[in-house]
């Protein structure tokens, strides 16, 4: 189970990776031991609450959208 989780947070990190560099910047995860934060960066792009929108808005021009989450999604999709 542990290795099947693993595969999964990478397939959703390759797919998410454009649209998370771009709201997150290039270092929104340093190490592979981190890709468990990149289901929280998908659940804050995809919620607009005031704080996350300011954060997000700051770095980027990028309008918080469920996009992220319809990506990550469609790896889930693909899963057998």
């Amino acid at each position: 189970m542990h290795k099947i989780c693993w595969t999964l947070l990478r397939a959703v990190e390759q797919q998410c990776r454009p649209l998370l560099t771009e709201m997150f910047g290039p270092m929104y995860i340093e190490h592979e031991n981190q890709l468990p934060y990149v289901v929280s960066y998908v659940f804050m792009a995809a919620t607009n609450t005031d704080r996350i929108s300011a954060v997000i808005a700051k770095k980027r021009e990028k309008v918080v959208t469920s996009a992220l989450l319809v990506e990550a999604a469609g790896v889930l999709d693909d899963c057998p």
